[in-house]
């Protein structure tokens, strides 16, 4: 294992094969660009469909693979989707995909939430694990080190710093951060995780 440094955030690089839960989003799709770059393979993706986002995760996590797949040149990649009814973290992260998951450890891109009142015009007792906890830091590992949040005490803010340090902000617009039941491109600029979206990087798209 490696350990690479950007700012004062230190990711694990652990040896392969190493996996990655996938949504397509902001966070997990840096995450993953990160890995394409500096593991040495091979990466497990585990992409979840959610009901409560009309199941659109897996479709977002693709369209990013194939673009860090055009700029970094790997491909030994391997794909897997499945699908639960709500978008509690517990869920997304499926204990039975760690236990299964023939890979050393499993990551995910989860961050802190925005400080609270950071995001004003949106009902944030509705929006699951909206505001930060004051003093509250987050453990980098789970599940007997198996699962790993290298993003845990950043938020979006500082993802979006990552993006520029990185000089990867192309990216960002390959990826999808929206919980509409209607739309299947695009962000609505409504849900909550569109506000969180605005509120870190400035723009949607």
């Amino acid at each position: 294992m490696k350990t690479i440094t950007f700012n004062n955030l230190t990711v694990d690089i652990h040896d392969g094969p190493i996996g990655i839960i996938m949504s397509g989003g902001a966070d997990s799709s840096l995450l993953f660009y990160i890995l394409m770059k500096h593991a040495p393979g091979p990466i497990h993706v585990f992409s979840c469909a959610n009901g409560k986002t009309n199941n659109r995760e897996p479709y977002g996590a693709l369209n990013v693979i194939n673009r860090c797949i055009e700029l970094t040149g790997r491909k030994d990649l391997f794909f897997y989707s499945y699908w639960v009814d709500h978008k509690l973290w517990d869920n997304m992260i499926s204990r039975e995909v760690v236990k299964r998951a023939d890979v050393n450890v499993v990551y995910g891109g989860f961050t802190r939430p925005p400080p609270e009142g950071a995001i004003v015009d949106f009902d944030t007792d509705a929006a699951y694990g909206a505001v930060e906890t004051p003093g509250l830091v987050s453990p980098y590992y789970y599940e007997n080190d198996r699962l790993y949040y290298p993003f845990a005490n950043i938020n979006k803010k500082g993802v979006a710093e990552l993006y520029k340090e990185l000089d990867i902000e192309e990216l960002y617009s390959y990826t999808r951060s929206c919980e509409s039941l209607t739309l299947t491109t695009g962000h609505c600029g409504n849900c909550w995780w569109c506000k969180e979206r605005v509120w870190g990087f400035g723009r949607l798209e």
